[in-house]
């Protein structure tokens, strides 16, 4: 009896010896699942919640925040960013997913490029708020391509575990001109009618389209007896705005126009747009070469009306709500433009001017036929030259006696 009683105890002890270690590995199982699933879940329960992110990698940060009518870059002013690349960064830190983990221990980190942000680290710091809410604060270190997407090793900056995940790849750039819209103008150039460049000297270049359905501009201010240096040589002038892209950007009261101008260009349209481009040098930071900034105002003035056209009162009125438009978002900025650009803006007369035809030299007196003398020329004690009808008359020698 006693020994039932025993082989009964020892087979409850065993029972509950493995309910123990299932619950245990249950639990285990369950973590692992947990982990294996998103990345940064709060970030993927309000990723439209987001209102800024922030990239660092060593010295290097850039901040993009919601602002009224759109996300702006903050180093640059509040610039506007380009919404698609913003959506794809917090989209696909949303994806993420872990694969496994990696590793605890600090001296680790460098290999896969999660240490703590800093100068020197290979880390990128992403940290995504929503307003005062943090939803992810992660260094990301190196990549691989998987396909379409990309595995990364990273670690949550408050944890000391480094993970291997997968998901979308994303672009990390921590250059403020990476995330800004660096288109400024688009204007088809077949609008174009003429330009016209005022230099600070006094110098001024005009420029017209031959006919409407030209692709030539021609000088409208020859000088007398000069030419072109070839046909359509001032075409790249008239079409400038065609692509206008910006190299940086500020704010407009914070770049001096007036220290050292390049030129101001006036562009027309055939509908009535008019937009003015000053460019100035400016020194560039840190001792770089100086750079050539810009800045836009647009215009409206009444076009000639074409006998046949009809629609001339809609297009007017679609050309000045174009030019409130242009205004309102150019107006408060200044552009870095690249300086091919510039150089196009600024044109001087001589660079557009063929080399001028060598003068013909005056024609020279026939030479005297072979055999032909002249009188030697008389010269006075004075040094004064004699001609014949002034020279003295010189006795005739004596004559000859014989010896």
């Amino acid at each position: 009896m006693q020994a039932k009683h025993v082989l009964l105890l020892g087979l409850v002890t065993a029972l509950a010896v493995l309910g123990a270690f299932w619950a245990l590995s249950n639990d285990d199982r369950d973590s692992a699942a947990a982990e294996r699933g998103v990345f940064l879940p709060a970030l993927a329960e309000r990723l439209n919640d987001v209102t800024a992110v922030t990239l660092t990698k060593g010295d290097d940060s850039v901040t993009v925040q919601r602002l009224e009518g759109g996300w702006g870059v903050v180093e640059r002013g509040g610039y506007p960013a380009k919404f698609e690349s913003v959506k794809a960064l917090l989209f696909g830190l949303s994806q993420l997913e872990v694969d496994a983990p990696r590793t605890k221990k600090p001296e680790h980190y460098a290999k896969l490029g999660v240490e703590d942000e800093g100068a020197g680290a290979a880390s990128t710091r992403v940290v995504a708020r929503a307003g005062d809410a943090t939803l992810a604060d992660v260094l990301i270190g190196t990549t691989t391509p998987a396909g379409r997407e990309q595995t990364f090793n990273v670690r949550r900056r408050d944890e000391a575990q480094a993970w291997l995940v997968r998901g979308p790849r994303v672009d990390l750039a921590t250059a403020p001109k990476a995330w800004m819209q660096t288109k400024v103008l688009e204007i088809d150039g077949k609008r174009v009618r003429s330009a016209k460049i005022e230099h600070p000297d006094g110098e001024v270049v005009r420029l017209e389209r031959a006919a409407r359905d030209s692709n030539t501009f021609r000088l409208q201010n020859l000088p007398p007896g000069r030419m072109e240096k070839h046909e359509g040589v001032g075409n790249a002038v008239a079409t400038a705005l065609s692509f206008f892209n910006l190299e940086d950007v500020r704010p407009a009261s914070q770049v001096d126009f007036t220290a050292e101008p390049r030129a101001k260009t006036t562009i027309r349209t055939y509908d009535g747009l008019t937009v003015t481009i000053e460019t100035a040098y400016v020194d560039a930071p840190e001792g770089g070469a100086r750079q050539t900034w810009a800045r836009l105002s647009a215009g409206f003035e009444e076009p000639p009306a074409a006998p046949d056209d009809a629609d001339a009162d809609a297009d007017a009125v679609s050309t000045a709500e174009e030019v409130r438009a242009l205004d309102e978002r150019l107006q408060s900025w200044a552009f870095q433009i690249a300086e091919f650009k510039a150089d196009a803006l600024a044109r001087r007369m001589d660079e557009l001017l063929a080399e001028p035809e060598p003068e013909m030299e005056p024609e020279m007196d026939a030479e005297p036929a072979p055999g032909a003398e002249f009188p030697p020329e008389i010269v006075t004690p004075s040094g004064d030259a004699l001609n014949d009808a002034t020279a003295p008359d010189v006795p005739d020698p004596p004559p000859s006696d014989g010896r």
